[in-house]
């Protein structure tokens, strides 16, 4: 009898803690998942807008300024679109941009990877990139970028592919 009893108040003890241990995230999940749905604002042809003011907020990293961003959902893909800006004093390399898409609690979700061409100081270019999910969960973004060398010598306008097929139409021209 006190072998059961002893058992019973184990299996109690486990229940409690298990209880304790996941209430609080299935309910910070439900918060995340409400603030998700007011922020969501569905538009005339279907599509849905996310209205997170943090997609408002410009983003740098680098040379690179992100400006004017907007997340939207349709047909079952997330589309991000924004502006891109060199903000140095110097022509930016070819450079590769991560968009990591954040959770209210900072949590990444998911990330956009993409490559923005060789921009010139102040300059600008639209950015459109869209993944094959919804991310409703959606609520700020990060951005990081990692820029090549620039690929061509502003002097000479050679690139180095322009270069190798100099050189193999030279070859060509000897035989």
């Amino acid at each position: 009898m006190k072998k059961k009893l002893v058992i019973l108040g184990i299996i109690l003890i486990v229940l409690i803690a298990l209880t304790i241990l996941f209430i609080p995230g299935i309910l910070g999940q439900k918060r995340l998942e409400e603030n998700a749905k007011e922020r969501i604002v569905e538009q005339d042809d279907g599509s849905k807008i996310n209205t997170s003011e943090e997609f408002s907020e410009v983003k740098k990293s680098g040379k690179i300024e992100v400006r004017n961003i907007q997340v939207k959902y349709d047909y079952g893909l997330t589309i991000f679109t924004g502006e891109a800006y060199n903000i140095s004093d110097s022509r930016s390399g070819l450079t590769d941009i991560i968009l990591h898409i954040l959770d209210e609690n900072g949590k990444e979700l998911n990330k956009f990877e993409g490559m923005l061409p060789e921009l010139d100081p102040g300059e600008m270019i639209y950015m459109n990139y869209s993944l094959d999910m919804e991310i409703p969960l959606a609520y700020d973004l990060k951005v990081e970028v990692h820029e090549h060398e620039l690929t061509n010598d502003l002097d000479t306008n050679e690139t180095p592919i322009q270069d190798e097929v100099e050189e193999i139409d030279a070859e060509e021209n000897i035989e």
